[in-house]
């Protein structure tokens, strides 16, 4: 098993404050904002599911 380097753990850090800047603009949005609240959820999908591909391929 391959241990993360200090360099990995910073930008894990750096995705996770992302997705949690990601998460707070969606809960900022009205409901009548589903537009908008859709690309967010996409892109937030997206966020966690590279951070999840790239954590199980180490």
């Amino acid at each position: 098993m391959k241990t993360a380097t200090p360099d990995a753990i910073v930008m894990l850090k750096a995705d996770h404050h992302m997705v949690q800047t990601l998460c707070a603009d969606f809960e900022a949005l009205s409901d009548r904002s589903k537009v908008c609240k859709k690309k967010l959820a996409d892109q937030i999908c997206n966020e966690l599911r590279y951070n999840w591909q790239h954590c199980n391929s180490a």
